[in-house]
């Protein structure tokens, strides 16, 4: 992006079309790697009930937790397959990854565009910090919609 800054705006949208395409297929893996290797996993070493936790929180939180795996530099493989593994709405686990890849994908260009050859050296040295800040925000909403959520009901 600061090498091609005319480009900048085209990358960030290839790159995040690629991801939600990349994404769509990580989830089928995990939804027919479930059907066949995970289920034998969880029946033969007993995690009935842990994953029946897990499918629980998933279901509740599973929108926030796909936008902060897909704000936290780490591999959002993990959001791909576990959304497929539970059987996730496509519909929203496709949101939820656009609006978390957007906002990095989109982000790092606004950073390119607005600091040039200074935003690749900013985003090296901060980047986990401001990941971690991201999805710390992206938390603390998700809380206080679940609250407020709660107080309307």
């Amino acid at each position: 992006m600061v090498a091609k800054p005319e480009r900048l705006w085209a990358a960030a949208t290839v790159t995040l079309l690629g991801c939600i395409v990349g994404a769509l297929f990580g989830y089928l893996v995990g939804y027919a790697l479930f059907e066949t290797v995970g289920s034998y996993v969880i029946e033969t070493f007993g995690y009935e009930q842990a994953y029946v936790r897990f499918e629980t929180l998933f279901s509740k939180y599973g929108f926030w937790a796909i936008i902060i795996l897909g704000l936290l530099p780490i591999p959002f493989q993990t959001a791909m397959l576990g959304a497929g593994s539970v059987g996730y709405p496509i519909p929203l686990f496709l949101l939820a990854t656009a609006i978390a890849r957007g906002v990095r994908y989109f982000g790092l260009a606004w950073l390119a565009s607005a600091f040039g050859d200074r935003a690749r050296d900013m985003w090296q040295r901060n980047a986990l910090l401001v990941s971690i800040g991201a999805a710390a925000v992206t938390l603390f909403v998700a809380v206080a919609v679940q609250w407020l959520a709660s107080k309307l009901v």
